[in-house]
């Protein structure tokens, strides 16, 4: 029965921490995603100017 409290007690404690790291890993994943995404949408911009420049030059 001792081996069972302590398991217990084990688990409560180390919830918290538990969250807290989750948390932390889901903001951290939450800022690294929105930063990939800035990225390709920078990118993307970027192709797609120099798409049209080239277009124009080649209407020209």
């Amino acid at each position: 029965m001792r081996l069972g409290s302590a398991v217990v007690a084990v688990e409560t404690t180390a919830k918290p921490f538990f969250f807290a790291h989750v948390l932390l890993l889901s903001s951290s994943f939450c800022s690294f995603v929105s930063s990939m995404v800035v990225w390709i949408s920078v990118v993307m911009l970027l192709v797609r100017w120099n798409m049209d420049l080239d277009w124009w030059k080649l209407k020209v």
